[in-house]
């Protein structure tokens, strides 16, 4: 169950990444830098659009530890059986997301993005 719920969690926050780059569309990439910083890296595109990355995620979550018991009497005794799945950290070292965008005047309008096709973001 530990193993599903992590899995679960995972695929939630591959997701985040998608919804957050999105909303950036049709916007000026002046709105990304506004609520997430200055990128961390800015390049021209050979189509003459621009690229601008950001960090995106990463970090650590402490899932808990599970212990299930399970008693049989044998006789007058109570035999118990134990099975224990330790805690431990899950960690990722987040990625970098990319809105692409195309000049226009002095500043740049988002026409697309792009994040790691991977299951954690």
């Amino acid at each position: 169950m530990t193993k599903a719920l992590c899995l679960i969690s995972a695929i939630a926050l591959a997701g985040c990444a998608s919804t957050a780059m999105k909303q950036y569309v049709g916007e000026s990439v002046t709105e990304a830098v506004m609520r997430l910083g200055p990128p961390e890296n800015a390049f021209d595109l050979p189509d003459g659009r621009r690229a601008f990355q950001w960090h995106w995620g990463g970090g650590a979550v402490v899932v808990p530890g599970h212990t299930a018991a399970t008693v049989a009497p044998v006789g007058s005794v109570a035999v118990v059986n134990a099975t224990s799945t330790p805690a431990y950290v899950a960690e990722s070292d987040g990625c970098l997301v990319t809105l692409i965008a195309k000049p226009v005047g002095n500043d740049y309008r988002v026409e697309e993005y792009r994040i790691p096709k991977r299951l954690v973001c």
